[in-house]
């Protein structure tokens, strides 16, 4: 449902009340309402929800007007009388004779009821209009307001187009810049690409050289192992020579 249906829905509904607690419920309704609208920047609904609540107090002074003018108003009037107690003792007492409920059990203070008479007495004609013509100031102010707003952005929208020209400008100056620091680094990545090959190559003729480094500490490692052997050899060689002529001599003697 729209705004303007629950709108003119509420005027229905206020028009209809037949007792001071409902209408005084659109009142309070219509209040929360104006409240929420003006915090919420809507012109609108703020307007829509003020005319609800003055309907309302107006419908409100009408009813106690009419309760006036029939049954009357309980104005909470006490009276005082006499009673005696189980002694037989008079004793002063105060009782309320108006079994009517007050505006202020209702929830409706005495400038709440005041300034709702006050609106229900002016003439609905004039109060009809009063309506029409704040209205259309209303509606007017906007209107003068969006004008406003409108003019000033059009004078904003000339002054934008350089700036919007200045910063495009602005921008293929930098993409320039950024291909020309590309270029530099794809050229120093060349270069780096390069010295990583030469670096590369170094490595491994180091590799190579400590391989060969490797290979020829192990044979001499090893040559000095069968030289050792050799020497232990050549010993057991002299060894045996020296008992071989000494059996010899040994036979030449004999003989």
């Amino acid at each position: 449902m729209s705004a303007l249906i629950r709108y003119e829905a509420a005027l229905v509904a206020i028009a209809a009340c037949a007792h001071v607690d409902e209408v005084k419920d659109w009142a309070d309704k219509a209040a929360a309402m104006q409240a929420y609208s003006r915090m919420a920047k809507d012109k609108t609904l703020e307007v829509q929800a003020a005319e609800i609540r003055i309907r309302a107090e107006r419908r409100l002074g009408e009813l106690i007007l009419a309760q006036k003018d029939t049954v009357g108003l309980n104005a909470g009037v006490r009276v005082a009388g006499k009673e005696k107690d189980d002694t037989g003792a008079v004793s002063s007492v105060v009782v309320r004779d108006d079994r009517r409920p007050t505006l202020a059990e209702a929830g409706i203070s005495k400038d709440l009821s005041s300034r709702a008479q006050a609106l229900a007495k002016v003439p609905v004609a004039e109060f009809e209009q009063e309506l029409s013509d704040w209205r259309d100031r209303t509606a007017a102010d906007g209107a003068r307001v969006s004008a406003r707003l409108v003019a000033r952005g059009n004078k904003e929208a000339p002054k934008a187009a350089p700036a919007a020209t200045d910063e495009l400008a602005g921008l293929r100056e930098d993409n320039a810049e950024l291909r020309e620091r590309n270029a530099e680094l794809a050229k120093q990545c060349e270069e780096l690409l390069a010295e990583n090959e030469a670096l590369g190559k170094v490595v491994d003729a180091e590799d190579r050289i400590t391989a060969a480094l490797t290979v020829a500490r192990e044979a001499r490692e090893r040559e000095t192992i069968l030289q050792s052997r050799i020497d232990g050899l050549m010993n057991e060689r002299n060894a045996n020579v020296r008992h071989i002529k000494a059996l010899q001599r040994q036979l030449g003697e004999r003989r």
